[in-house]
């Protein structure tokens, strides 16, 4: 059997690659880490279990740690004797309210016979007994401590009112900040009420960032296909010149029907956009040259057949003055002057040819032969470049038409707040009609005389303007 157990063993040991400590006993004296310095401890529980064993029991009045300074026990000591005259104490006020009754110190607040201090007045004078006059000298030092509280309460007093105004004046109030603006909305009146305008919902939009990115070459490519113009001529197709002949004729027809003249000798034309039509015309090919031959031999026979027609005689001198010809737009436009002297377009285009110094000789012949036009007036004036000078025009104008409100209001514009005051007190009388010029008029005086005003304006105005 121990040959089998060696040779089991040994095939073992075959198997192993290096030897370990893990079967080996360690000895009885063996402490970790001895050899290199780092010795074991124990804990103060395994002090206790086994110090009785080690050192045995100590001897009767050892006090462990008095020879380092750790074994003063007179605080335990006077504690106990403070604690075993508590004691005594509470026993004998207990005996004594037993044999008195009535007594009215029973509760252990002896008057006059004393009783024990509190717990934490014990100590030296844990025995003593307080007295009336140990009351009396409470009350004393009670009284210096309030007298000096109320010496010092008045000077912190007087600092906090001092630094609460000084708080109040560095940061007012809501309140206070808009005292001076309540005092002045007495002043408002129930119309400036009126005009303040309703708050809508504005609010504040966050700008978002542009974000810049290049276009791709795919874009540009496309955009320059899009743009571009490809013309192919296909093989075999011919042009049809006679159908073209005849569709610009028959449009051409279509224009001289709607032009021409009705039955009774006035023309059907539209003056107005006959006009807009010729000021946005603009001369880009052969064709547009060809039509405005065209044009003038229609102009040229509606002054012939209507030379009282004021429209026909502007469209002449401006289709002469879009083809380049401005003398010539200029003799058109005078010869339509003279023999439409009443309409006043005619002369204001005449003026509009004509360069500043003799356009204002051709509005001086106009305001002769049609005084009452206010538009003639108003350009009159436009043209010149002296403020004196356009007072002197609208002031010969408002004799001559004094109840207009337009030419009023051009004269007010170019005087101050005073002169406009006086102009506006003879407006609103020979134009009552005129609304703005009564609000003005009363936006310039005072409250008292503006009310005034505006009640001789709905006396006049009792509709209000409409």
């Amino acid at each position: 059997m121990d040959a089998a157990w060696h040779g089991r063993l040994a095939g073992q040991q075959m198997y192993r690659s290096a030897p370990t400590f893990e079967d080996v006993v360690k000895p009885d004296e063996y402490v970790a880490g001895r050899g290199r310095g780092a010795t074991g401890f124990v804990t103060s529980a395994q002090v206790s279990l086994d110090a009785g064993t080690r050192f045995g029991q100590p001897p009767p009045g050892y006090i462990a740690g008095r020879g380092r300074g750790l074994g003063d026990t007179r605080r335990e000591t006077l504690e106990a004797q403070v604690r075993a005259r508590q004691q005594a104490n509470a026993r004998r006020f207990e005996t004594r309210a037993d044999d008195d009754p009535d007594d009215e110190g029973g509760d252990g607040d002896v008057v006059g016979n004393g009783r024990g201090l509190e717990e934490e007045e014990g100590g030296l004078f844990a025995d003593a007994v307080y007295e009336e006059d140990d009351r009396e000298a409470d009350e004393i030092y009670n009284e210096v401590d309030e007298k000096m509280e109320a010496r010092g309460k008045k000077y912190r007093n007087v600092k906090i009112q001092e630094a609460i105004e000084q708080y109040r004046k560095e940061h007012p109030t809501l309140k206070q900040r808009f005292v001076d603006l309540k005092r002045e909305l007495a002043d408002v009146t129930e119309d400036d009420w009126a005009t303040i305008p309703d708050i809508g919902d504005y609010r504040v939009k966050r700008h978002k960032v542009d974000r810049l990115t290049p276009a791709p070459d795919s874009i540009l490519i496309s955009a320059k296909k899009d743009m571009s113009t490809v013309a192919s001529v296909k093989p075999g197709a011919t042009t049809d010149l006679s159908s073209i002949g005849e569709g610009r004729s028959s449009v051409l027809g279509l224009k001289l029907d709607r032009a021409g003249d009705s039955v009774s000798g006035q023309t059907n034309v539209d003056p107005k956009g006959y006009l807009t039509e010729l000021s946005s015309l603009r001369v880009t090919s052969a064709s547009d040259i060809g039509d405005i031959k065209k044009a003038r031999l229609l102009l040229k026979s509606v002054t012939s057949t209507n030379p009282k027609h004021a429209p026909g005689w502007i469209a002449a001198s401006r289709l002469e003055e879009l083809d380049g010809h401005l003398e010539s737009a200029r003799l058109l436009i005078l010869e339509g002057c003279r023999l439409c002297p009443q309409n006043e377009d005619v002369w204001i285009e005449a003026a509009r040819l004509y360069p500043g110094p003799q356009a204002k000789g051709v509005l001086a012949q106009a305001v002769k032969h049609v005084p009452k036009s206010i538009k003639v007036w108003l350009q009159a004036a436009a043209l010149e470049d002296e403020t004196t000078n356009k007072r002197t025009v609208l002031r010969k104008a408002l004799k001559k038409v004094p109840n207009s409100s337009r030419l009023w209001r051009a004269a007010v514009d170019l005087e101050g707040p005073e002169d406009a005051k006086i102009l506006l007190s003879h407006a609103v009388d020979c134009a009552p009609q005129a609304v703005d010029l009564w609000l003005g008029y009363a936006r310039l005086e005072t409250y008292e005389k503006a009310k005034e005003i505006l009640n001789r304006a709905r006396e006049a105005n009792p509709c209000g303007g409409r």
